[in-house]
């Protein structure tokens, strides 16, 4: 049973295909950062129920985050920094109830963040720098009160920052520069 697969810092130049939900259902560990992947994450991603992490960094994928993506309950690590993921970021995300790190970073996710982050309680590292994000910071973000660190910087961020930060009593960075 294929449990890990790694392909990553090979130039694919080309899209992910659908059948990689063919794979097998025990895969656990998905690496292929840095392979110039186009596109989209294919809707099938989700046959691979038992993916625990998925690092698709450093590619060229320019569609939305599938709404297929909250079914991988298993999910505990998400990485999909520096690409060109548009639009808002999707509440899907907020089903992926185990997942402890998600970084979003340096792509181009814009608009706001959805109320039912807060849901994520096993969220301990948040990173959506570099993106471009116009919003207030929502007081639900204060309520990730297991939250190590958080990322925000280089966005379009408004308002002020409200006394709940406080509620963040384990943290021990938090980034809301350049904005």
């Amino acid at each position: 049973q294929l449990r890990v697969l790694s392909v990553s810092r090979n130039p694919f130049n080309g899209i992910l295909p659908v059948s990689i939900g063919n794979l097998s259902t025990s895969l656990y560990t998905l690496h292929a950062s840095h392979c110039e992947i186009k596109g989209n994450i294919p809707n099938e991603i989700s046959n691979l129920n038992n993916l625990a992490f998925v690092d698709l960094d450093h590619n060229d994928i320019d569609e939305l985050i599938p709404p297929t993506i909250k079914e991988l309950w298993k999910l505990q690590i998400l990485h999909l920094e520096q690409n060109k993921i548009p639009g808002s970021f999707l509440s899907g995300v907020c089903d992926l109830r185990n997942v402890g790190f998600l970084d979003l970073s340096k792509n181009e996710f814009s608009n706001s963040m959805p109320t039912c982050l807060e849901n994520i309680t096993s969220l301990r590292y948040l990173y959506l720098d570099s993106n471009k994000l116009n919003f207030s910071i929502p007081i639900n973000l204060w309520r990730l009160k297991d939250l190590l660190e958080l990322n925000l910087s280089s966005n379009s961020l408004t308002g002020y920052i409200t006394p709940e930060i406080g509620n963040l009593k384990v943290v021990t960075t938090i980034d809301l520069s350049r904005n």
